[in-house]
């Protein structure tokens, strides 16, 4: 993967995946210098879509694209930049569809996102981040164009496009993937959502009743979901609220400083009673 120079890229030793996971995540404070991990050329920096926020895709000289999303923002080497292993590219933030400052890793190769494992394949456990922070505010960002970088595909493939029918008979949006469950508001786009995470292109139907054996099926905690006021909340295990639109993950479950929150109201205790004694 190109000459790597003494010492860089410097280790990186926390990062994070899960299933269907389009690849590794690096949680590391805003404004962390992110290195090139091989020899290459940037092919591309700028918006790459909602769930990415500002990208930019290293290009090994054997054509594997690495891609860096959710920067900071996009100062750093533009398009068409001949970089070497340990250069800095780009610094670490939460642009896009982010819950925290963090760099997501992926890698391409003609054109189809790899799993996980060709991932760990083809790059080793020695880190893309320094251990310095850039200087505050970063830069400006440079006027590029996408150049050779993959189209956009579903981000999570095995998630699933979950249309929930609680007790008043209100059906809610959701994404649920393993780890993850998404409480979609109207601002969220429930189309767009469901296109991109996907794969059949359809809505899911749940009874709120058979929730608590999808959420487990998916690897979810089962207590972070209520009805409030006749209506669906979920818990956000980062700032412990509990409301409408919230994303719960098992990453932020583990990153979280928050004590435990009862999320399970008078309400829902009432209705999960009723649905036992149902005939």
């Amino acid at each position: 993967m190109g000459g790597t120079r003494p010492l860089y890229p410097k280790p990186f030793p926390v990062w994070t995946t899960y299933a269907g996971h389009g690849g590794v995540d690096y949680p590391y404070p805003a404004h962390t210098p992110i290195r090139a991990v091989a020899d290459g050329k940037i092919t591309f920096s700028g918006w790459w879509n909602n769930n990415a926020g500002n990208t930019r895709t290293l290009t090994t000289r054997e054509g594997i694209q690495i891609m860096h999303c959710h920067l900071v923002d996009l100062s750093g080497p533009p398009v068409g930049t001949t970089v070497k292993a340990g250069d800095v590219i780009g610094y670490v933030g939460t642009t896009g569809r982010s819950t925290g400052n963090h760099l997501h890793q992926e890698i391409w190769i003609n054109g189809v996102k790899q799993s996980g494992d060709a991932y760990w394949r083809i790059i080793d456990k020695n880190r893309v981040i320094s251990d310095q922070p850039s200087p505050a505010g970063g830069g400006s960002a440079p006027n590029s164009k996408p150049g050779n970088t993959p189209r956009p595909v579903p981000e999570e493939d095995d998630m699933i496009a979950a249309r929930i029918t609680d007790g008043a008979g209100v059906k809610h949006h959701a994404i649920i993937g393993n780890g993850y469950f998404r409480h979609l508001i109207g601002a969220d786009d429930p189309e767009w959502q469901k296109n991109v995470v996907t794969a059949d292109d359809r809505w899911t139907d749940i009874p709120i009743d058979r929730l608590p054996s999808v959420l487990r099926t998916y690897a979810c905690d089962l207590h972070i979901w209520d009805i409030r006021g006749g209506s669906m909340v979920v818990r956000d295990p980062l700032d412990g609220s509990i409301k409408a639109g919230n994303l719960w993950s098992a990453l932020n479950a583990v990153r979280s400083t928050v004590g435990s929150v009862q999320v399970t109201s008078a309400e829902t205790a009432k209705y999960v009673k009723q649905l036992a004694t149902a005939k």
